[in-house]
């Protein structure tokens, strides 16, 4: 184990700091991320991967560097580099696409969601593109685009070229999002639908004798299903169910004769969404019961690309090879074991490696403010990341037995 702190201990505090406000200071709202992807392959290439820009359309482009070194499995890091835009200006301290540095805060836009996870995994690949001696098989960083909308033109798009053949089947996967140094091998569900409450309509001066108002049947199912969740499962916390849309009426005069309201709802472990809508049938036909009138319909909800817009629960068995690596790993960096992350967490890419039968776990920096203003990143945890994927990949590349999935 000598040998792997050795090699951990190359990582450059300066260098990771340094990717990470090169990639700050590129603005790349979903949507217009190639700008960062150049700047990313343009560091990659003198490490001696190939590195190939792949996309669906060629205006969404994802960098894949590999990484080869005789036969073995495949190890690949994921992350993202496109953000959420940066919403009010004035709400920032500092311009968001100028990375600030205040004390071991680094403050813009993407910083923790996710451009400083980015920087650890790539100089965590110059480094270990430097030591081949180390390890063995194939390494791939996957930077892609559109995690923060469909990931239809990101990880989707690679792993249909993994079913395709054009790219190997990753043995594991590590993802950088951030996890505050913890270590996530789950991710809650994530399932939205509509419901559409029916009501009757009238002119507002017969609404009591003549009309059946819709908001108000609908407000009350809002009430009614809005409410704490308690149960838990300890490898993702507790479910969530939140009414995120609601639309209704057509005229100041005339009573509402429908209105929809649409509901996220996030699924642990043993939920799908049969469950989850049994569940919300429930509670809304003992409505009926009490509130003559009362009628509603479930529907159905697909986003842009015709996909139903739900994603069950999933999970990478805690014994699994990639999680015990990089939970060594973390000891062997930081002197302590690490924690799991079991928190108010929302859905990665990680889940579309798991639907794929693929062993994947999430381990990525320290911060705040995703998605908000004043969004910075720990710029230590990004060293201790850094470390830590390197370390891990030694682990379970060093004397793996060649991989039918792995390789070129």
């Amino acid at each position: 184990m000598s040998t792997l702190q050795n090699f951990a201990d190359r990582v450059r505090p300066d260098r990771v700091l340094e990717l990470t406000r090169r990639l700050v200071s590129i603005p790349s709202v979903v949507g217009n991320e190639t700008a960062a992807m150049e700047a990313a392959a343009a560091v990659l290439k003198p490490t001696g991967a190939t590195v190939s820009i792949l996309a669906r359309t060629p205006e969404r482009p994802n960098v894949v560097a590999r990484l080869q070194n005789g036969p073995g499995p495949c190890l690949v890091f994921n992350g993202h580099l496109d953000t959420v835009p940066p919403g009010n200006p004035e709400l920032w301290e500092s311009d968001p696409f100028q990375p600030a540095q205040r004390g071991d805060r680094l403050f813009g836009l993407g910083a923790l969601d996710m451009k400083g996870s980015c920087a650890a995994m790539l100089h965590a690949v110059e480094l270990l593109a430097a030591h081949p001696e180390a390890w063995r098989g194939e390494i791939q960083l996957q930077l892609v685009c559109d995690e923060e909308d469909s990931g239809h033109h990101g990880t989707r798009y690679l792993i249909e070229l993994v079913q395709a053949g054009a790219l190997p089947r990753p043995t594991w996967v590590i993802g950088g999002e951030y996890s505050d140094l913890r270590v996530m091998n789950a991710e809650r569900g994530s399932f939205k639908f509509q419901i559409r409450f029916e009501g009757r309509s009238t002119h507002t001066a017969t609404a009591r004798v003549d009309g059946v108002n819709a908001i108000r049947h609908a407000s009350m199912a809002v009430l009614a299903l809005e409410r704490d969740l308690t149960r838990y499962h300890p490898e993702v916390g507790f479910p969530v169910i939140s009414i995120n849309k609601i639309e209704g009426g057509k005229h100041l005069s005339q009573v509402p004769s429908e209105c929809v309201i649409t509901v996220d709802r996030r699924l642990i472990l043993g939920e799908d969404k049969t469950s989850a809508l049994d569940e919300v049938r429930r509670t809304l036909d003992r409505l009926a019961q009490e509130m003559p009138g009362f009628a509603y319909e479930i529907l159905e909800l697909r986003d842009s690309f015709g996909r139903e817009r739900y994603g069950p629960p999933n999970a990478t068995p805690r014994d699994s090879a990639v999680v015990k690596a990089v939970r060594e790993a973390h000891r062997l960096v930081t002197g302590a074991a690490p924690e799991w992350f079991v928190d108010w967490f929302g859905a990665s890419d990680g889940r579309l490696f798991r639907y794929e039968g693929i062993e994947m776990v999430t381990y990525g920096p320290s911060g705040r403010g995703a998605h908000a203003a004043n969004e910075y990143v720990e710029v230590p945890s990004l060293t201790v990341q850094a470390r830590t994927c390197v370390a891990a990949t030694i682990l379970l590349l060093q004397s793996q037995e060649p991989s039918k999935d792995g390789g070129a």
